[in-house]
């Protein structure tokens, strides 16, 4: 989009262009980031979606800074592999060629937008162009700044491959794409505490030893009932009352004279 100033219906016409490329993940004239931990196969998915957007009809260069396609050979080669599919492999000219890396990509994709009219590009990996480059350039956030400039001034659709370990490498990468692709394996389920320390004990403690029978007749035995309370308090009170009587019997003037 120009810098001149639009009216809501031109603006709306502009906006009404874009259309999706892959999915409802990427749109036209948009970055796409692409990321996932460093064991998972991005190029894999990568691939398959610069050949689904080519064999649409749309002129793509594939970016293989990573160097990781040969073992898709088979797949390149195949009729159901478009023409459309461009591939270009950043290189230093020769040893003693002292340009940065970041640089030497930069000016194939402007070559490329300009003499082939590609639209859609796959940099795969924007971490490989910044493990491999110097200065500001050796930072993947930098990196991104670059692609979207030239994203604006050429109106790409830039799909972006990433290695990201950790969420705050991802966070400081979402300012400059529009949409993500997490393709990163699912977590093993975490186990609630409780359920966790349940299972370990009724895994590693040894079954509990039966109480000896003394121990559980003691326990079992009933309480004295209602009845034997009452014969007990009844024969409590009748040896009571026969000490009363022969106390007053030995205390009378009579007895004690004889």
């Amino acid at each position: 989009m120009k810098n001149i100033f639009l009216s809501s219906k031109q603006l709306f016409e502009e906006i009404g262009k874009i259309v999706n490329l892959y999915k409802n993940l990427w749109r036209e004239r948009t970055i796409c980031l692409l990321h996932a931990r460093r064991e998972t196969p991005k190029t894999d998915r990568a691939l398959d979606i610069a050949l689904e957007v080519a064999a649409a009809g749309r002129k793509t260069l594939y970016v293989n800074a990573d160097r990781k396609i040969g073992p898709y050979a088979d797949r390149l080669t195949s009729p159901l592999s478009s023409s459309n599919l461009l591939f270009a492999t950043p290189n230093f000219d020769g040893p003693d060629d002292s340009r940065d890396y970041a640089d030497i990509v930069f000016e194939l994709i402007e070559k490329a937008v300009k003499e082939h009219q590609i639209e859609t590009l796959v940099i795969d990996s924007v971490s490989r162009i910044a493990a491999l480059s110097l200065g500001r350039n050796a930072s993947v956030k930098h990196i991104m700044k670059r692609l979207s400039i030239m994203q604006m001034r050429y109106g790409l659709s830039i799909l972006v491959v990433a290695h990201i370990d950790t969420r705050a490498s991802l966070r400081s990468l979402l300012d400059f794409v529009d949409s993500q692709i997490d393709i990163n394996p699912p977590k093993p389920e975490k186990k609630s505490r409780a359920k966790a320390q349940s299972q370990s004990d009724s895994s590693d403690e040894p079954t509990p030893k039966a109480v000896p029978q003394a121990v559980a007749t003691t326990y079992s035995q009933p309480y004295p009932s209602a009845q034997s309370n009452r014969r007990a308090i009844e024969t409590s009170q009748g040896r009571q009352t026969i000490s009363n009587i022969l106390t007053s019997l030995l205390q009378h003037p009579r007895n004690r004279n004889a």
